[in-house]
């Protein structure tokens, strides 16, 4: 993976010493056992980093200074694949700015199978970070082994072309923190590492950096588990209710074909009954009209 961000004058001194390790305390989680094996592309303390970034700065500006709020460089995150590592796990310390103390965990780390290897990787993606950005631009690569995975936070001036004067700038809209930049320099990077090595998506396969402790990594996974067995039983109860409505359904069709039974019974049972009264009339009308001839006959 690869990732972009920029840092203004002012706090660019900060994060450039500590990415040389110049500090005592750190914000991201550092292994010390592991600090000596951290080295650079260049080479420099970090008073150094920021001279050569600032006299390249002078030559694209020709002389003028650039606005407080531009970014004076732009770092770059390389990371070295995880399919060349193996895992291990060591004892890291951040410094917690909240509670003011030096927090330390168990991590899980990635530790490379050759070391040759990862190296020759760091001065492949450096060439590529010149190659894109131009090596005048490129001021320094920090390779750091003592974090949870190796990576090369890579220093560049954000040069780019004003949209007003069309000249050469330093600007915080340099393409370097656009996201279209992000896929095309990752693009760039997977197609070196697939000529070089033969393996698709070493770069862009979607992985991120794991900062995890082992309780964190213990807890994840049981949330993990949890999600799963929660996602089964939604399904299963949705399965539940197809069937329900299946059965519902069919109930409801049976429903309609009794009705429709017992609305054709009545019609049936009504007509019969207008046939018995008209019947029942006929007859009583048969058995006055006999009864009225009887009678004559006797009269006469």
């Amino acid at each position: 993976m690869a990732h972009a961000e920029g840092f203004t004058k002012k706090d660019a001194r900060g994060v450039l010493a500590e990415a040389g390790r110049e500090l005592t305390k750190y914000k991201n989680y550092v292994d010390k056992n592991r600090t000596a094996q951290n080295y650079q592309m260049q080479g420099g303390s970090s008073r150094e980093v920021i001279t050569r970034a600032h006299a390249r700065v002078n030559d694209i500006m020709q002389g003028k200074r650039i606005q407080k709020q531009s970014h004076l460089v732009v770092s770059w995150a390389i990371h070295y694949p995880k399919e060349f590592c193996h895992e291990e796990t060591a004892i890291m310390q951040k410094w917690n700015e909240e509670t003011g103390e030096m927090e330390t965990v168990e991590r899980i780390i990635y530790i490379p199978n050759d070391k040759e290897h990862c190296k020759k990787f760091m001065r492949m993606m450096y060439k590529e970070a010149q190659l894109r950005y131009g090596a005048e631009n490129v001021v320094e690569g920090y390779v750091h082994m003592d974090e949870t995975t190796p990576h090369m936070t890579v220093i560049c001036v954000p040069e780019a072309i004003s949209r007003k004067t069309h000249e050469h700038t330093v600007s915080s809209a340099s393409k370097m923190l656009k996201r279209n930049e992000l896929k095309a320099f990752q693009r760039i990077l997977d197609k070196r590492c697939e000529k070089e090595y033969g393996i698709k998506n070493l770069i862009l396969n979607g992985k991120t950096t794991s900062n995890l402790t082992m309780d964190e990594l213990k807890a994840r996974q049981a949330q993990e588990r949890d999600i799963a067995e929660r996602e089964g039983n939604i399904a299963s109860r949705e399965h539940a209710l197809d069937d329900t409505s299946v059965s519902l359904k069919q109930r409801e069709k049976n429903i309609a074909l009794l009705n429709a039974r017992a609305i054709k019974l009545d019609e049936r049972d009504k007509t019969i009954t207008e046939r018995e009264k008209k019947l029942r009339q006929e007859l009583r009308e048969e058995f006055r009209e006999e009864v009225k001839n009887d009678f004559e006959k006797n009269e006469g």
